[in-house]
């Protein structure tokens, strides 16, 4: 007897163990580079947003020095584009991170899938219902700052028709 053919369902069974554990490791490790790409585009757009709400405010408080800059109509489309620039990247922000997001869940349901081949009665992913307040606070970001852009191109159409 060969010691395979005696123990032949346990060396398969820990090739299975091993390749799904391999697999879990990849995935796990797919699943942590779209974390880090989720953050990479929150912070560059969040740069973008500030930069934009700054060159709306430098000009802003200049044309409220000086009222006739608040008339004037370079003035007046400048803060509506910077305004328009700010929704834009909102839009931008949000599908990115639709996106980001949609891939994170793909990643976890095939670590799930892999769970139970990988650990056995442990549960690491299965059964698990992590708080959605990372999406929620996305969603609510995104409301007030577009939100924000909206009553400043409202405050800049009043301030000129005024």
């Amino acid at each position: 007897m060969m010691p395979d053919q005696v123990v032949g369902s346990s060396v398969l069974e820990n090739n299975d163990r091993e390749n799904a554990l391999n697999r879990y490791a990849i995935i796990t490790s797919r699943s942590t580079y779209g974390h880090s790409v989720i953050w990479q585009r929150f912070g560059y757009l969040m740069v973008a947003q500030v930069a934009a709400a700054g060159f709306f405010f430098n000009i802003f408080v200049e044309s409220v020095k000086d009222p006739n800059l608040s008339k004037s109509g370079w003035v007046v489309c400048s803060l509506i584009a910077l305004a328009s620039t700010g929704i834009v990247l909102n839009w931008y922000f949000y599908k990115l991170t639709q996106i980001g997001f949609w891939w994170l869940d793909r990643w976890n349901g095939i670590l799930r899938e892999l769970e139970a081949q990988a650990f056995g009665d442990l549960y690491v992913l299965r059964n698990a219902s992590p708080p959605a307040t990372g999406r929620v606070y996305f969603r609510q970001y995104v409301g007030v700052t577009c939100t924000m852009w909206v009553i400043l191109i409202l405050l800049v159409i009043i301030r000129a028709l005024s």
